[in-house]
């Protein structure tokens, strides 16, 4: 009938309004993440051929048709954010659409009104439909593939749908359960066996496509089941145990359960009434016992696909909310036709109707306004245009083509122009907390070594995400030591960029050199004028001129003339305190001969019996507030249970120099010191006096240029034996 057809599209022309609305509001308001930031950062370097996602330098743990289509919308528009999530807001529009449609092939014009209506109504799910990740088109793949598939029993239709459907095997891993489930569906539609057989070829022949044209591909089955044991033969390994995934405790999975009902509540009060109303009404089992085969199949499939992701995401079920999103559209299906058949079977009269139609409305409006998506901002605040305050002050503090390292959430830096270390883009995940090398290389993760090459010698900049540097000092205590003794000896703490909320930033620049755009280094041109070149060396600057018709690169001073000027230039900047000292500094005049004499002292409170710290930097610091530029630094701990060396400070190292403390000197050992009968010591420390005289008390270092004349790979460590204690340690400075 016209009038019904012009109602249906009526209806859909509105929920895509509504849809619309509020998704162009949640793409401006909506932060970042960095699932988000990977999609579009490497969709980018994949489009253009600079990043393979199954290479060596990545984790292969993500299928590619997503990273496709969010690359090519950056290719084609640059660097925007905004552009990206404009793109998956359409095909959330056409999600719509599509769910209209599959509603109508279930129930009628009125199911597939009212599950597009239910769609198009619930803001935290637009908000995910909206970022620039997979979820809009797998949602979009999955209602094609059915849709086709239930539009008719002719085999081309089902062949089609299929098809379709088997395109999410590109999409997302979690979503391969349903290329099974979709084939099953089709074969209940055609009867002739040539249709079957092209149903299986088109379910079969991505998969096999995608793993017969690059061995490295089987990376990714690494994370399935059973599969998983069977890769490792060829070097492919998960990465949850070297990057410290932390499961779901068993005693907080209810609790996780409770979070996503608490998500999605407004649906979950819109599942429980016309169930219970169909459930008292003799009329309403009756319509449950009668069910269509299209009902029928679209509730088994929502019931197999929430068992599934169940399944696979049992460890960590507390996210569940967040990948619901692509298979949603059916949730939204099947509350259409509960809904229908409620008010078919039960509203038998008027109030009883009316009464129904306002509890709908109410269920249909409040999650338009109560939104509990957890990126949501704070009210009225575009994000967007903060991104765009961010990438102002990231390009005005590092030149373009700079060499950056970075952890942290890599946004705010791509859309500036800037790209860190590819293995940095991935995810904030990819730094591993076990130095296993063979999976950290093969596997896109970065750790000690990385940190030694990139923060040792090859970053011009660093930045660090607050929040994320506080957490992994926790679960990633080796690497984020490391991480902080380069950044204290190696670079100079620049600014601080926080204009992207909640995201905080800190921002350093390398001492030993400053260069101008660095896209200008290493090209081979030759240099007609003179051109000054400013090289900072904590706090000292360099101005040399390059010798005219040789090309001017970094680090090299073969290709400078003699002339240099050397010109002191010191700058006071505030740097966030990790440690908390108390200085006490006393400088002795040197007299005629220019010797000066500098103390300093800094206090650290251990936590454990025994403990080795990284106290280089404080050591630096007190050095470099000296008036000291050559000479000799003494570091001595005031303590005879604790120690003070110089080695490299690795984790595997530290466990091997723990243990060798313990076989050396047992803590037991019946040691006199520990006897009453011999020693009036109450503590029974014998073995934490033992262990520090193998170490020393004390170390000299060089200082040159104001600077600890250090190694590459050198530390000054300190070891506490008889924890946890408040210890002092004295810097003396002797010099000219």
């Amino acid at each position: 009938m016209p009038s019904v057809r012009w109602r249906f599209w009526g209806a859909i022309i509105i929920a895509c309004g509504l849809f619309l609305a509020q998704g162009w509001t949640l793409c401006q308001t909506l932060l970042t993440w960095p699932d988000e930031s990977g999609y579009l950062h490497l969709g980018a370097l994949v489009v253009t051929g600079r990043v393979d996602l199954f290479a060596d330098d990545q984790p292969g743990t993500r299928m590619p048709l997503p990273f496709w289509l969010l690359g090519l919308t950056q290719v084609v528009g640059g660097r925007n954010l905004l552009l990206a999530r404009g793109v998956c807001l359409a095909i959330g529009v056409l999600c719509v659409v599509l769910t209209a449609i599959v509603g109508r092939q279930v129930g009628g014009p009125g199911t597939g009104a009212l599950a597009a209506l239910f769609l198009s109504t619930q803001g935290i799910l637009i908000g995910y439909l909206t970022t620039a990740t997979y979820h809009s088109l797998a949602a979009a793949l999955l209602l094609g593939g059915l849709a086709l598939i239930l539009s008719s029993r002719q085999p081309v239709s089902a062949v089609a749908g299929t098809a379709v459907s088997s395109l999410l095997f590109l999409t997302r891993t979690n979503l391969w359960p349903l290329l099974p489930a979709m084939g099953v569906i089709a074969f209940t539609r055609v009867r002739l066996w040539p249709a079957k057989i092209a149903i299986c070829v088109a379910i079969a022949a991505v998969p096999l496509t995608f793993f017969s044209s690059d061995p490295r591909h089987a990376k990714v089955l690494a994370y399935v089941p059973l599969v998983g044991s069977i890769v490792e033969r060829f070097g492919f390994h998960s990465t949850l145990a070297t990057t410290a995934f932390e499961p779901t405790a068993a005693g907080r999975r209810m609790h996780a359960i409770a979070r996503v009902l608490r998500m999605y509540e407004f649906w979950v009060l819109a599942a429980l009434v016309p169930i219970v109303l169909l459930i008292l009404s003799a009329h309403g089992r009756r319509a449950i016992a009668e069910a269509t085969t299209q009902t029928r199949t679209i509730l088994l499939l929502l019931i197999y696909l929430a068992a599934t992701q169940a399944i696979l995401f049992w460890d960590r079920l507390a996210q569940y909310g967040a990948y619901l999103p692509s298979w949603a559209p059916l949730c939204a299906v099947v509350l259409a036709v509960l809904w229908i058949e409620a008010l078919r079977h039960t509203a038998v009269t008027s109030k009883t109707r009316l009464l129904l139609a306002s509890m709908l409305t109410f269920l249909l409006a409040c999650p338009m306004l109560i939104v509990r998506h957890p990126l949501k901002a704070a009210a009225n605040t575009n994000t967007i245009r903060q991104l765009e305050i961010a990438k102002r002050e990231f390009g005005n503090l590092i030149p373009a083509g700079a060499h950056v390292f970075l952890l942290g959430n890599s946004m705010p830096l791509y859309v500036a122009g800037i790209d860190p270390y590819v293995r940095q883009i991935y995810s904030t995940e990819t730094l591993a907390a076990i130095e296993d090398r063979p999976v950290i290389e093969r596997h896109g993760l970065w750790g000690l070594r990385e940190i030694d090459l990139w923060l040792g010698s090859d970053a011009d900049y660093a930045v660090t995400e607050r929040d994320l540097m506080a957490r992994y000092r926790t679960s990633r205590p080796i690497p984020i030591a490391r991480i902080e003794a380069y950044l204290s000896r190696e670079f100079r703490y620049v600014a601080r960029v926080d204009a992207y909320p909640p995201f905080v930033y800190d921002v350093y620049r390398r001492t030993r050199r400053e260069y101008p755009d660095k896209t200008s280094w290493g090209t081979g041109a030759s240099t007609e004028a003179a051109t000054l070149l400013e090289l900072t060396t904590r706090g000292v600057g360099v101005a040399a001129r390059p010798t005219v018709g040789r090309t001017a690169a970094p680090g090299l001073a073969a290709q400078f003339d003699r002339h240099v000027t050397v010109h002191l230039s010191y700058r006071m900047v505030q740097a966030p305190p990790r440690w908390r000292c108390w200085p006490a500094k006393t400088v002795i005049p040197g007299g005629e001969s220019g010797m000066k004499v500098f103390n300093t002292s800094f206090t650290l409170n251990s936590e454990e019996g025994t403990e080795v710290t990284d106290i280089t930097k404080h050591v630096r610091d007190a050095v470099q507030q000296s008036p000291v530029s050559a000479g000799i630094a003494l570091i001595n701990t005031l303590h005879t249970t604790c120690a003070v060396f110089i080695n490299e400070f690795q984790s595997a190292l530290i466990d091997d120099l723990k243990g060798l403390a313990e076989k050396l000197v047992p803590e037991r050992g019946g040691y006199r010191h520990d006897d009453p009968r011999f020693s009036d010591c109450e503590r029974g420390n014998a073995h934490s006096h033992l262990r520090a005289a193998l170490l020393g008390r004390s170390v000299a270092l060089g200082v040159n240029n104001g600077d600890l004349a250090l190694g590459r790979f050198q530390s000054v460590i300190f070891a506490e034996f008889d924890g946890p204690r408040k210890r002092e340690i004295t810097v003396q400075v002797i010099g000219a």
